[in-house]
């Protein structure tokens, strides 16, 4: 490593009772919990919809839907080993 390297951190964010930072993040808790979304399953970049979905929920709040996720079957599993497949060592993350 660089003798003269300097690691610089994010800022400290206050988020005190009435500070900017609290009331924009309360503002977007606000706007992610008043609509709710459909998540795709994606594979090898592309958007795949199954039509077996599942409730996605507030882990807090188990009756306020967020949105709805497709569940993978069979042909997306596939679809992804095969993707994978092709991919070969270039689709894997290295650590």
């Amino acid at each position: 490593m660089d003798k003269n390297f300097k690691a610089i951190n994010e800022p400290i964010l206050d988020f005190e009772p009435g500070s900017k930072h609290r009331e924009e993040l309360l503002k977007e808790l606000e706007r992610q919990s008043s609509r709710q979304v459909e998540i795709p399953v994606i594979i090898h970049g592309k958007e795949h919809f199954t039509g077996n979905t599942k409730k996605c929920v507030k882990p807090h709040d188990h009756n306020h839907i967020l949105g709805q996720s497709p569940q993978a079957g069979e042909k997306e599993i596939k679809m992804t080993i095969e993707s994978s497949m092709k991919l070969g060592n270039h689709g894997l993350l290295h650590l």
